[in-house]
């Protein structure tokens, strides 16, 4: 018997397992791929998502206090409202590089007035103005009333408004807007409109005092019916 010789048939079986493991991770291998993308686009996206909250809480933050004036009332400059927006980039350097349709922040004044009849909710929410201070991607909140959603947990939309908002003291709301695309999913998902939103408290002023707006361009900033200060 001759040593060392491979018998013929073992040799096929050897080269035949090979061949069946190169198939196998053919089939395989472009699962893997897509779920080793779709893992990180689902991070990033994640992470524009809790970056969106941040911007949406410091441009609020920034806007309530340069609103706050000496004389305990409140309102913000066209200027102003820009400066504050700005806070988005830091938080969302990719909005530097993305285009004026992708993203955009939009501010609104509420006012809250005692609901007396008919009411789901002790008091009744109307916007005194919105405008967007920079991007064209955002959605302006129509004049007229903000209705609640189920619940606080809701994706709000432009009218709405979540059920803990509604106080007896104004809100300045901002709203966020960016259009995530994915990196590797996007033939998948296409790409992802997103918006986060901040209800900020005034920082001043008695509860009747909402945020006016300051805009020399224009006679008429606030929604019909809404004098230009309050009391006014």
């Amino acid at each position: 018997m001759t040593m060392g010789k491979r018998s013929p048939i073992v040799g096929r079986r050897h080269i035949g397992r090979r061949g069946v493991a190169a198939v196998e991770f053919a089939l395989v291998a472009p699962l893997m791929f897509v779920l080793a993308f779709g893992v990180y686009d689902l991070v990033a996206g994640t992470t524009t998502w809790w970056h969106l909250t941040q911007a949406a809480q410091a441009v609020g933050q920034i806007a309530t206090s340069a609103a706050a004036q000496p004389n305990n009332t409140n309102s913000l400059t066209v200027a102003q409202a820009y400066t504050a927006s700005t806070a988005a980039y830091p938080l969302l350097p990719q909005l530097a590089s993305a285009s004026a349709q992708n993203f955009g922040v939009v501010m609104t004044s509420v006012i809250f007035t005692a609901c007396t009849s008919g009411c789901t909710t002790p008091y009744t929410a109307a916007v005194a103005w919105s405008k967007a201070t920079i991007g064209t991607g955002g959605t302006i909140r129509p004049c007229g009333p903000l209705v609640a959603t189920g619940s606080d947990a809701s994706v709000q939309s432009s009218g709405t408004l979540p059920p803990d908002a509604f106080t007896s003291s104004p809100l300045l709301v901002v709203d966020v807007t960016y259009r995530f695309v994915p990196l590797f999913t996007q033939f998948i998902t296409g790409p992802i409109l997103m918006t986060r939103s901040a209800y900020m408290p005034l920082r001043t002023g008695a509860d009747a005092q909402w945020i006016s707006y300051v805009d020399p361009t224009t006679s008429q900033p606030m929604c019909s019916g809404i004098p230009a200060t309050p009391g006014g």
